[in-house]
């Protein structure tokens, strides 16, 4: 459990929290004159609030040695313990926007326009923020193309790796003569054959391994590309056109 606890995100296990609460019907007239010191003082706490229940917790924390008091009221059935189940984590919202398909342009101003323009280039939906961005528009603007029904406002989950929803260019990096020599070794292989890439860190072997897989994605063929350790992983993010299998290895 505890192994379970570390590798989710805080907050996603919620803990149920033990609570206490009064019987009122069940207390009989001049009960605290049955009772030891402790369990008065938790009936008096519960008493003194409108609907009779505490956490366990705070009980504990305003009187000395509760336990005690608490099992001669809960054996004499004037309270009773349960379990209140943990509040569920809330998904996290943003809003977006999406363009309404096939609707023609009538009484648009150019500026309005051109936000469609660039919504339909996105795919026809991003985030609300990022269009702004782009655009150096008000969201007046959008409210406005909203109420004309060219688009839709909405609050959308954002998921724990989502990022942006604009796609980011897939375009190759100008490589050292290193590289390319490199590069060019590793292309000319027409079987298997293990290959040492030598290089301190930060001198771009990175670069060098996912410009030699992309003409076998181009192929229709699939890569492994394996990392020493857990922060090695995200500059092999890039998209590429295919499949690049990632996974940790042990190797260094």
């Amino acid at each position: 459990m505890q192994v379970i606890k570390v590798a989710l995100p805080p907050g996603l296990l919620g803990r149920s929290q033990r609570r206490i609460c009064l019987q009122p019907d069940l207390i009989p007239p001049s009960a605290h004159i049955f009772l030891h010191a402790t369990a008065q003082q938790i009936l008096t706490l519960l008493q003194s609030q409108r609907n009779g229940d505490y956490s366990w917790q705070y009980i504990q924390r305003q009187i000395r040695g509760a336990n005690r008091g608490l099992k001669d009221l809960l054996q004499r059935g004037w309270v009773k313990s349960y379990l209140e189940a943990p509040t569920p984590v809330r998904p996290k919202q943003k809003q977006a926007i999406t363009g309404v398909a096939n609707l023609p342009i009538v009484d648009l101003t150019c500026r309005q326009q051109e936000i469609l323009s660039v919504l339909k280039r996105q795919g026809g939906e991003m985030w609300l923020q990022e269009l702004l961005q782009i655009c150096q528009a008000s969201s007046s603007v959008l409210k406005t193309l909203e109420r004309k029904g060219y688009v839709v406002i909405h609050s959308r989950e954002v998921l724990r790796l989502e990022s942006s929803a604009i796609p980011v260019a897939d375009q190759n990096k100008i490589l050292t003569p290193e590289q390319t020599a490199a590069v060019e070794a590793i292309s000319h292989l027409t079987s298997y054959a293990p290959t040492l890439l030598h290089g301190v860190t930060g001198s771009g072997k990175t670069e060098v391994y996912l410009q030699a897989i992309r003409p076998l994605l181009s192929q229709g063929k699939s890569a492994l590309v394996l990392v020493p350790e857990i922060r090695a992983n995200p500059p092999t993010h890039r998209p590429l056109s295919g499949k690049i299998w990632r996974s940790r290895s042990s190797l260094s």
